[in-house]
């Protein structure tokens, strides 16, 4: 298993480089690194630059445009390299992970493509133990290990998903079998996804509508589920997330709940066909603006404007389209 593992810093360099740091404990290491910095404020990039100099760590420096990348016969990396790009302007998640993307899906020893949220880390057998728990699979879609949270006391985020499409939801499942078991599942979270090259040939690259970020990882699992591809949860796997630590904490922030709402709506639109996206679409109809109504009474009224504004982006805004 050749395994590019991509993560995107926004003003989060050290959350980044304890990200690194793991990937580069790792044991097997992966086959590529690949950081997308997306506009983050000025120092960032060369404090990234700084700390793999500062280690020895080979880092071979680009930017977002595919015109001045090498040709396809040099982008398979050297040991230990991380390839930095860094792009003009804050894409989101998906825009940030999809400038990687399309880098590394044309190293032709690539297998499989691991998003990895920088505020993540992985254990140093993370990759073997995803190697062998998906050894017994001829064809995995998505895959992703467990995650903990990385604060005391180190409660399950992540252990397999559950997809609840006339909801517009996906839900984290927390019990992790006692066996370590692989058992298929229904939404593999994009804190750490691993992409076959088969299912990213398939699928293209991550929607770039759900900016900055949320539902863009539901939508590709609705997709890889569309198109009879697996997921598989591997709970061997083991990873831990600094939550909140990308975007801030998001409990009644509005310009979260704002996103969340709208990209609800995306989802609906987007992903959903016939009778499901009708009972989706009546659902975020009915229910919000019942929401946004208790929100005010509850003494958040920026929170239910969030609520309304994002749903009816949601359900009419152009840019669900991209």
């Amino acid at each position: 298993m050749n395994v590019w593992v991509i993560t995107v810093n926004w003003n989060g360099a050290a959350d980044t480089e304890a990200c690194l740091a793991s990937l580069l404990a790792a044991n097997p290491r992966p086959h590529g690194i690949a950081v997308v910095d997306n506009g983050s404020r000025e120092g960032e990039v060369d404090r990234l630059r700084a700390w793999a100099a500062a280690r020895g760590v080979p880092m071979r420096s680009l930017d977002d445009d595919p015109a001045h990348w090498p040709a396809d016969a040099d982008r398979t990396p050297r040991p230990g390299e991380i390839v930095l790009f860094t792009s003009k302007t804050n894409r989101g998640f998906s825009g940030g992970n999809n400038i990687a993307l399309a880098y590394a899906e044309r190293d032709a020893r690539a297998t499989h493509f691991l998003l990895l949220n920088n505020d993540a880390t992985v254990t140093p057998t993370y990759f073997r133990d995803l190697e062998s728990g998906l050894a017994g699979y001829a064809e995995t879609g998505l895959a992703s290990g467990t995650i903990y949270e990385m604060a005391p006391p180190q409660r399950v985020w992540y252990a397999g998903g559950r997809m609840m499409p006339l909801r517009t939801l996906a839900l984290h499942q927390f019990d992790v079998p006692a066996d370590a078991t692989v058992v298929p599942t229904e939404f593999i979270s994009g804190c750490s996804m691993l992409i076959s090259t088969t299912t990213l040939g398939r699928l293209g690259l991550l929607p770039e509508c759900y900016f900055p970020a949320y539902l863009e990882d539901t939508e590709y699992s609705q997709r890889a589920r569309d198109a009879g591809l697996p997921l598989l949860y591997v709970p061997g796997a083991i990873a831990y997330h600094r939550v909140g630590g990308t975007l801030g904490p998001y409990q009644l922030s509005p310009r979260v709940v704002y996103a969340l709402n709208r990209h609800r709506g995306f989802f609906a639109r987007r992903a959903l066909r016939g009778a499901r996206r009708i009972g989706a679409l009546g659902y975020l109809i009915v229910t919000k603006p019942a929401r946004a109504i208790v929100d005010t009474l509850r003494g958040h009224p920026r929170v239910a404007w969030a609520v309304l504004a994002g749903t009816f982006d949601g359900l009419f805004s152009s840019r669900a389209r991209m």
